[in-house]
């Protein structure tokens, strides 16, 4: 039986947290899931795209999907295929026994497109209840997890994030680590939603 081989991870720069991060390119006998695996087409957009976007007002904001690709379940049927070996009820002395993955993980190299499929499939279920900015920031502002926004005004800004805000919650997409240029943009985000940098910054 192949198992995705699953390592605890962490980055220097955000202490305290750990990810798991499954190494879907292992490979036994020369074959790793993501060797064999449908990754599915490429839907993420172009990061000039996003970039040239960002550049044409005034007025910006940035976010962030935390934990984007645990939010997207994979379907029951398809589990075991994402087997691991990890300990006990996470209990790090304890026995080793199997799990399967829920939901999509990172190191697959078909969760980018399964991730994207989510984000385009609620612009079109949920397009007519929503602004049209906040549709177009669905389909065209996302680079993966990663939101850039730019408006022509302040309260257009704040409609559109917190229009976003509204229709990411219908499928539990937490959108935060918010960053913008300007206080009144930042004093309308509760302050648990901003990104760590801006926590004590005064404009």
């Amino acid at each position: 039986v192949n198992y995705v081989p699953q390592h605890p991870v962490k980055h220097p720069r955000k202490p305290g947290v750990v990810r798991p991060v499954n190494d879907c390119s292992a490979e036994k006998h020369g074959v790793s899931l993501n060797k064999v695996v449908l990754p599915g087409p490429d839907l993420t957009t172009r990061m000039v795209h996003v970039l040239q976007r960002f550049r044409l007002y005034p007025y910006i904001v940035s976010g962030d999907i935390k934990g984007m690709y645990n939010f997207v379940m994979v379907p029951e049927e398809q589990r075991d295929c994402l087997r691991f070996l990890w300990y006990e009820d996470g209990k790090l002395d304890g026995p080793i026994v199997v799990y399967r993955m829920r939901t999509h993980c990172f190191g697959g190299s078909w969760c980018p497109c399964a991730a994207i499929y989510v984000l385009l499939k609620l612009a079109e279920l949920f397009g007519a209840e929503h602004l049209e900015q906040t549709i177009v920031a669905l389909l065209k502002e996302f680079y993966v997890d990663d939101w850039l926004h730019a408006n022509v005004t302040i309260p257009k800004t704040i409609d559109v994030m917190v229009d976003l805000q509204s229709v990411l919650k219908r499928v539990s997409f937490n959108l935060t680590k918010f960053i913008a240029y300007h206080k009144d943009i930042l004093a309308s985000v509760e302050p648990s939603k901003l990104a760590k940098s801006l926590t004590n910054v005064n404009l």
